[in-house]
């Protein structure tokens, strides 16, 4: 076996995993942790005093350390017998070791097979080594081609998880424990394919390149949550009527948003219009409008909205800011705006029948209402009466306190006229 992938213990050896193979998991398990972290910190202030960006790309190296040496536990020995009786003595996962070896056998996790016992051997389309025995069920029964009484299969071995030079060897060393082994065509092929010189640097290039995303993603998510951080921290001040320092959490936000890291794409893209920034550019419209800067976050808001391609909901939160000027021609500009981007969506077509009553005008009102209704029983509710018996079809939407408060205050107030 080859130094990189082996290691002499005593009597045994081990067959290590490839470097791709490891560094994949290891980037994989780290995203997960800084996700959950992420997640965490979004739901809770506590980290308010704290600048975390500095700290973003030191939490991604601890998240990675954290991560190694929960896929270290979770493919030891002692986690292996422990969960013997689900997974029958296999490792929950694979992450250093593939299987450790001796004269007699292999194990993989802590299930032991013998050489001698091993008849045959199969690589299936998903690069599963299937290793097989036929002590149990008896020799083969072939009959027009198909065998009636097929070998068990006793282990499955994650072949891509090692590196092809380890996939020569293995085969290698099967062969000189059992000559007389099966392989199937796949595997066959897989063996005979010449070795190309530079893959394996073309696999650690790769991890290389995702974990250097991480990283990027670290700085930006921090950088990311401390902007968000700023803008919340304006807000309240603003309402507090504590002008002074809700000017300095904008600046500071601001510059955060204006100045980003040159080499950071990351940042880039949670920062800009569009997509997944809708969030981001809220706090910032709403931090300018308790500012008193109304035209600003107008400006800001309506971006949000034109740039995003299916969201309704963006023309919806500047129909509020209109109304509360009291501009209704932009107020019913928007709110058609949300209807021509979801024409099926109760919600705007809510706003259009509180605006009408509002404006004291009850035939357009129900006219926008009976259009809908014939909408939704030509697409969503259908003939009527309708099989199977029982009302199936429903027209589901998510509310928010601006969307209750903007529809009922004009609706109630209608009813008391």
């Amino acid at each position: 076996m080859s130094v990189e992938t082996v290691g002499e213990t005593g009597s045994t050896a081990v067959i290590r995993t490839s470097f791709s193979h490891r560094g994949l998991a290891l980037v994989g398990a780290a995203l997960v942790a800084f996700e959950i972290l992420f997640v965490f910190l979004l739901a809770s202030p506590f980290w308010f005093d704290l600048n975390l960006v500095p700290l973003g790309v030191p939490t991604v190296a601890l998240m990675a350390l954290i991560a190694h040496c929960v896929l270290v536990t979770v493919e030891s020995e002692p986690v292996c017998r422990m969960l013997r009786f689900l997974l029958n003595g296999k490792p929950p996962l694979v992450y250093q070791k593939w299987i450790w070896f001796d004269e007699k056998g292999f194990t993989y996790g802590v299930k032991r097979v013998r050489w001698d016992v091993i008849d045959e051997v199969a690589l299936n389309f998903f690069g599963t080594l299937l290793v097989k025995s036929r002590d149990l069920c008896g020799p083969a029964n072939v009959i027009n081609g198909k065998d009636l009484n097929p070998a068990d299969v006793i282990v499955k071995l994650p072949f891509s998880a090692i590196a092809f030079s380890s996939q020569h060897q293995f085969v290698d060393l099967l062969g000189k424990k059992k000559p007389d082994v099966v392989l199937n065509e796949r595997l066959k092929k897989q063996i005979n394919q010449p070795l190309i010189k530079g893959m394996q640097y073309v696999q650690g290039a790769s991890v290389v390149f995702l974990s250097l995303a991480l990283l990027d993603l670290g700085y930006a998510t921090f950088t990311y949550l401390e902007t968000l951080k700023e803008y919340y921290l304006c807000q309240v001040d603003a309402i507090a009527n504590q002008s002074s320092t809700a000017l300095e959490h904008f600046l500071k936000a601001e510059d955060l948003r204006l100045h980003p890291l040159p080499i950071s794409y990351i940042t880039t893209k949670l920062t800009s219009l569009g997509g997944v920034s809708e969030n981001y550019q809220q706090a910032r419209w709403e931090a300018l409008w308790e500012m008193g800067r109304h035209e600003d976050a107008l400006k800001v808001a309506k971006d949000v909205a034109d740039k995003s391609p299916k969201g309704f909901r963006s023309h919806l939160r500047v129909a509020r800011l209109y109304s509360q000027l009291n501009d209704q021609a932009n107020v019913k500009e928007q709110i058609d705006k949300a209807i021509e981007k979801r024409d099926d969506a109760l919600l705007p077509r809510m706003y259009q029948v509180a605006f009408f009553l509002a404006q004291n005008d009850l035939a357009k009102a129900k006219k926008s209402f009976d259009d809908y209704s014939t909408k939704l029983d030509d697409e969503v509710f259908g003939k009527q009466p309708s099989w199977p018996p029982g009302d199936i079809h429903y027209v589901d939407s998510v509310w928010y306190k601006g969307d209750l408060h903007y529809i009922f205050s004009r609706v109630l107030k209608n009813q008391t006229k």
